[in-house]
């Protein structure tokens, strides 16, 4: 073979070659790209958009949760302390009010929900805003008189599901289990919730 053809055929080859690995590191890169995704996806279960599909089902109580209304405040290790501290006083309150894994929690279903508190089952209508992760929870006696409403900020992480209330709402929510049970530790209760400024409080809730 020629000279010249060798070279014409070295040249061909790297060309082929060249264009492959371009191919191959482009394929990689997306390969990896996607690995990556699908591990922070399968870490953080993340869902831009919550529907009544995702939260369908019942929710039992599994810890109290708190979230600063200003995110600048966890940005250090002061804030994410005080957060810790606030979520460690709530576990003590909720636990004082009766609010636990066997007897506190919530069934969503359609457009209606259940809310267990100890032997009550309170029922009511809800609409989700799944972009901006809220939802209002409006209470009814026989599906038709309002007893109170409640909006809270939802999260859904995997099988954790997350109402956060601010303080005064999440005090008219047990205000009215309160007034339901008659019971003074859950006044009590009430009154030390209310104390509590530019904090979310809520809880933490695991599927069943």
């Amino acid at each position: 073979m020629k000279k010249s053809a060798v070279l014409i055929v070295i040249l061909v080859v790297n060309g082929i070659m060249s264009n492959v690995f371009s191919q191959t590191k482009t394929s990689l890169k997306n390969l990896l790209n996607n690995v990556v995704e699908d591990a922070v996806n399968s870490v953080t279960n993340k869902i831009t958009t919550l529907t009544p599909e995702d939260i369908a089902g019942t929710w039992k109580y599994s810890a109290p949760a708190c979230e600063f209304e200003s995110g600048e405040v966890l940005k250090d290790a002061g804030g994410k302390l005080i957060a810790a501290e606030v979520e460690s006083q709530l576990t003590d309150i909720y636990s004082k009010a009766g609010i636990t894994a066997s007897t506190f929690g919530y069934s969503f279903a359609d457009s209606t929900f259940t809310n267990q508190y100890k032997k009550i089952n309170l029922k009511g209508v809800y609409s989700l805003n799944g972009t901006d992760k809220q939802i209002d929870m409006t209470y009814q006696v026989a599906g038709l008189i309002r007893l109170g409403e409640s909006s809270a900020k939802i999260e859904k992480n995997g099988d954790k599901l997350v109402l956060l209330f601010d303080a005064q709402k999440l005090v008219k929510i047990l205000s009215t289990l309160s007034a339901k049970t008659s019971s003074t530790t859950l006044k009590t209760v009430n009154s030390i919730l209310s104390n509590y400024k530019d904090v979310l409080i809520g809880y933490e809730l695991t599927r069943q």
